[in-house]
């Protein structure tokens, strides 16, 4: 295979990395295919006006890895990419049943001594999230999660009472798929969708709308339907990144019965708790 026709393949795999909202191996496949374009032109095997594309079409890459490096899988790095527009061309429905088929393997089902709720990975190194009610009576033993087919224990690190989130690590090796982090935070009005382990019956998705994220709380309050269980687990926007661990139903609110309210930690308090807890992913 030819450098050009590498740096091709190499795009496309960057794209189908974006669709699955993968943002570290977007950027890795695009700099690998900047890479091997600019080998097209420095071994002769690209000349003329073909070199002069070639040139532009590494320009061009890199300016999709600037816009990813800075405001992650926006959706100006997606049009660039040539994908901004898939959700809109894809019912709805069938958009979130591809996302949770694709994302639901880094999700876990949590067993404890006061029962169940839902965890999931954000690194390769297993380190994993979820709510600090959901591990608070385990924290100096290994938890058992469900992950997929297989059983593996959970060692809880880090917990926040107050944002109520905890992080933990997988006790064994993990290769499998990974939730990153958004980089923005989500707008009132987006779509997302939650991955939880309602009444410990297995692992279902909901969807909703964001309704406001409160950076001063570290709150992210949506709308969707949750239940027991589906405590921990990742509130995802279109492109399967994390802006939110699901956290508890908002029964009370001023005083009043909230309807259609659920409360999640915020990607921007995650963040902040991670860098406080010397956290690197």
């Amino acid at each position: 295979m030819t450098h050009s026709e590498n740096a091709v393949r190499l795009f496309y795999e960057a794209r189908n990395n974006a669709l699955t909202g993968n943002v570290s191996k977007t950027r890795e496949c695009l700099i690998a295919a900047a890479e091997e374009a600019a080998q097209s032109v420095k071994t002769g095997e690209t000349t003329g006006a073909a070199g002069n594309k070639i040139g532009e079409f590494v320009k061009f890459i890199l300016s999709a890895c600037r816009e990813i490096r800075n405001n992650g899988l926006s959706g100006e790095a997606m049009s660039m990419l040539g994908i901004a527009g898939a959700e809109k061309n894809t019912d709805q429905g069938e958009w979130f049943a591809d996302m949770f088929d694709r994302k639901k393997s880094a999700v876990g089902r949590i067993h404890t001594r006061s029962g169940s709720g839902t965890g999931f990975v954000i690194s390769d190194k297993g380190y994993m999230l979820t709510n600090c009610h959901v591990v608070d009576d385990s924290l100096n033993s290994d938890i058992s999660i469900d992950m997929g087919t297989s059983g593996k224990k959970l060692r809880v690190l880090k917990t926040d009472p107050v944002a109520d989130l905890a992080l933990c690590k997988l006790t064994s090796p993990y290769k499998g798929e990974v939730i990153s982090l958004a980089i923005e935070s989500p707008k009132p009005g987006q779509s997302v969708m939650v991955i939880g382990n309602a009444f410990n019956l297995g692992l279902m998705p909901s969807t909703g709308v964001i309704r406001l994220e409160d950076k001063l709380s570290g709150k992210l309050i949506f709308s969707a339907e949750t239940n027991p269980g589906d405590s921990g687990g990742p509130v995802l926007n279109k492109h399967g990144q994390c802006v939110g661990v699901n956290a508890s139903r908002t029964v009370a609110l001023n005083g009043s019965e909230a309807r259609g309210f659920v409360n999640a930690v915020s990607i921007y308090k995650v963040k902040s708790l991670l860098e406080r807890w010397g956290v690197a992913l």
